[in-house]
């Protein structure tokens, strides 16, 4: 989790969120999908309002912005897996995971290194994919990427890598975000769904003629159909 984010600023903004979540009466699944809008316009006021970080607020902000979209695609996630009634796998923050679970993503040489491990969804103790949840990109798919080919060379136990982002400013659509989730991760999860349709029409428009346009699609989910993916771990 993001070093900027105090214990004190966390838990204003924790239960600002679920103050939020209780007068609207909605589920997680809204939540994330109008993230920006929610943490932007209602929390980060009410938080900056009665916070001692006036000065510097920005930057911490920034810090617990991305441990507060964490925290929602993780209760989102959990919300679903209820729903449908698919008790076999779970969800995990970095936090929660015990040692012989880290043991099975951990890279050794020299040193033993954690890669960028955001959620974790798993079964019988076993991790069966790594999520990474960016609000905005600008490197982060780069090293989402970095570590998807480093645990592929590196273990000989399959972990997949997810993508979870807001497409905020519409960075997926660059060619290089393009390849790198076409080509490197597994599976790709956009929050928004606007920006989610947004994406695909300018896939489609560009790469009409492509052949393994579909396959590449059918990488890419929306909220609605993100249990398809935690499915076929079933």
């Amino acid at each position: 989790m993001p070093s900027r984010c105090s214990s004190d600023l966390w838990k204003s903004i924790y239960e600002v969120l679920l103050e939020y979540k209780k007068q609207q009466n909605m589920e997680w699944k809204a939540v994330l999908e109008n993230f920006e809008n929610i943490s932007e316009t209602y929390i980060r006021k009410e938080v900056q309002s009665k916070s001692e970080y006036k000065r510097n607020f920005d930057q911490a902000w920034k810090s617990c912005k991305g441990k507060l979209y964490e925290y929602v695609v993780y209760s989102y996630i959990k919300e679903i897996l209820e729903k449908n009634n698919i008790s076999s796998i779970s969800v995990k923050m970095e936090e929660e995971l015990g040692e012989s679970e880290k043991e099975s993503v951990q890279i050794h040489n020299w040193d033993t290194i954690m890669p960028d491990t955001d959620l974790i969804l798993e079964r019988d103790s076993r991790i069966l994919a790594i999520l990474s949840c960016k609000t905005s990109l600008r490197e982060r798919l780069t090293e989402t990427a970095f570590w998807s080919y480093i645990l592929r060379t590196s273990s000989d136990k399959r972990v997949e890598i997810v993508f979870i982002t807001t497409n905020k400013d519409d960075e997926l659509q660059h060619k290089n975000n393009r390849y790198i989730i076409q080509h490197i991760v597994d599976a790709t999860l956009i929050t928004n769904k606007e920006k989610y349709n947004q994406f695909i029409k300018t896939i489609e428009d560009n790469y009409k003629d492509k052949k393994d346009l579909r396959n590449f699609l059918s990488k890419i989910y929306n909220t609605d159909t993100f249990i398809e993916y935690i499915r076929k771990f079933d």
